[in-house]
Order: C-alpha cells, then sequence, then structure tokens
C-alpha cells in the first residue's frame, strides 16, 4: 500500500478542487497469485421498466480457470436479502433474470444503491473469492429539447467554483496567488 501526503504551510485546507498535481509519481504494480477460479468481469445491466415501478438486473461474469460455482446475493439498503441464486459454470456465466417489484429508484437527490456479492466457490466448496459491488436502477436520456433527464425528470446541474479564472495558467494557482488569496505575505 502506498500513501501520498500533500502538505502546504498555508493556513488553509488543500482541496480537490485545488488540482494539485503528482507529478512524476508512477507506482508499478503486479498480481502474485490468483485462485483456481477467477471472476475476471462483471456485467451488471440494471434495466427498469417503462412504468419505472419495476425492473430486472441483468447480471452476467466471465470466470477464468476451472468450473465455479457462483452464488449471488442481492440486498437492499437496509441488508435484507431480496434474492439470491447460484449457477456454476467457467468461461461466461449469465445469471437467471430477476424481477424486482416496487423497489426504489437512484437519482441524484436519493442515490439507493443494492448491494450486490457474488461468491466463487470450488468443486469442494472452498470460497475462492469475493466480488463485492453495488448497483441502482434509473433511466438516463438526452431528449430532443437537450435536456438530461434522469428518471423522467429534468435534471439539474449546480455548477461550483474552480477557482480557475483569471489565472494565467487555468490548471494550477501560483504559490503568490494563493498567499494573496489568504492575504499572508510569501
Amino acid at each position: 500500500m502506498v500513501r501520498v501526503y500533500k502538505r502546504s504551510t498555508c493556513c488553509l485546507f488543500i482541496e480537490d478542487q485545488d488540482m494539485f498535481r503528482f507529478s512524476a509519481f508512477s507506482v508499478t504494480s503486479s498480481r502474485l497469485a490468483e485462485p483456481a477460479s477467477h471472476i475476471t468481469d462483471l456485467d451488471i445491466r440494471p434495466v427498469p421498466n417503462a412504468n419505472l415501478k419495476s425492473g430486472e438486473p441483468n447480471i452476467a461474469t466471465k470466470v477464468t480457470g476451472e468450473p465455479a460455482t457462483m452464488a449471488l446475493t442481492v440486498k437492499d439498503h437496509d441488508g435484507r436479502v431480496l434474492t439470491s441464486q447460484t449457477q456454476t459454470g467457467s468461461g461466461s456465466v449469465t445469471f437467471d433474470t430477476m424481477l424486482f417489484d416496487h423497489r426504489n429508484l437512484w437519482s441524484p437527490q436519493t442515490p439507493y444503491l443494492y448491494q450486490l456479492t457474488i461468491e466463487a466457490y470450488d468443486a469442494d466448496h472452498q470460497l475462492l473469492e469475493v466480488v463485492p459491488y453495488q448497483f441502482g436502477f434509473r433511466t438516463v436520456e438526452l431528449r430532443d429539447d437537450k435536456v438530461i433527464y434522469v428518471n423522467n425528470k429534468r435534471l439539474v446541474i449546480n455548477g461550483v467554483n474552480r477557482q480557475m479564472n483569471g489565472t494565467p495558467t487555468p490548471v494550477a494557482l501560483s504559490v503568490w496567488l494563493i498567499c494573496a488569496l489568504i492575504s499572508k505575505p510569501c
């Protein structure tokens, strides 16, 4: 594990919006081992029905190595199990279609997420791998009036001040400008 800290002598927080860059920082990583059966890809397509009251999560995985038993569990936001099923195979493994009635929609105002867990077991029923993932049901469309709609409601995007206007270098603030902003001599 690598931890990187940026330090400042200024009396203000260094925020994401200040866009300090990590120059010449690179990490070389390699994988040491994989289990006999390994989930290499996960495809989740949560498709709400036209009435936006129910939906179907279409879930498929790609498994390399020996055939494995995949145990899928979907829980709601409160941890209640909504559905579970098991599939066995290698290569492309597609789970049966599941219908969710009265499910919650994801939106920017209420980002409701479901918790998906796929566990891979070998022939001796030894746990090889656990893949957790969160997903939500939503529709996003750009209509003819050039407006983005999420779940048939207009999306209003509120902007933020990125502190990039009026500087000679639009991505980074100079030391002089940072000191001038906090009214401190450099």
